[in-house]
């Protein structure tokens, strides 16, 4: 590649996770596409990877958020507390929580695996969770997708996400960022991380 196309693409690359980070874009696509229109790039060769951008979030969180740490364990804490709630379902927790990669718009994630939907309704109903039922597209191997339902609410000025992956569903969805099988912790693992 290069000098100056290596050079455009990492300038896209922070400017993408800069957009991410300040202003609260959750999806990589629209970080992109933002990046661009602020470089005037209308290429698509020096396109960063959501891989690239993630490396680069997570390196300007290093160097400008001071209380990192603090937020990481605030994430697990709060991620605890749901795993605790839907303990008999065998929860998994992904995403932020796990790589301590936070935003202000990066949720807690947990996945679940009831036999229904309608299990996972009554009990945040019967725990008093103020919970708005959700939907997600998310990629499997094969080339495969997959809608599956969720619920989110606020739980100590976090967002949460919990998705259920019912029986006939294929597990584990691939991550956007690698593109590979999303990793994910027990509850065990997690209490382990809070020690």
């Amino acid at each position: 590649m290069p000098k100056s196309a290596s050079r455009l693409r990492r300038s896209l690359r922070y400017e993408a996770a800069r957009i991410m980070a300040d202003e609260g874009v959750r999806d990589f696509r629209i970080a992109k596409e933002k990046a661009c229109s602020r470089l005037g790039v209308s290429t698509h060769r020096s396109i960063p990877t959501n891989l690239e951008i993630e490396n680069a979030l997570e390196e300007q969180l290093s160097i400008f958020t001071t209380n990192r740490d603090v937020e990481h364990k605030r994430y697990l804490e709060t991620a605890l507390s749901i795993m605790d709630l839907v303990s008999e379902y065998s929860p998994k927790l992904t995403g932020a929580a796990v790589t301590g990669v936070i935003t202000s718009v990066r949720p807690v994630e947990v996945h679940v695996f009831p036999s229904t939907v309608e299990e996972i309704c009554e009990l945040l109903y019967e725990a008093e969770v103020p919970y708005d039922q959700i939907e997600k597209r998310k990629r499997f191997a094969g080339k495969r997708f997959e809608n599956i339902p969720g619920f989110e609410w606020t739980a100590a000025e976090v967002n949460v996400e919990l998705f259920c992956f019912l029986p006939e569903m294929p597990y584990p969805p691939l991550s956007l960022i690698t593109g590979k099988p999303i990793h994910s912790v027990s509850q065990k693992k997690v209490k382990r991380l809070l020690e």
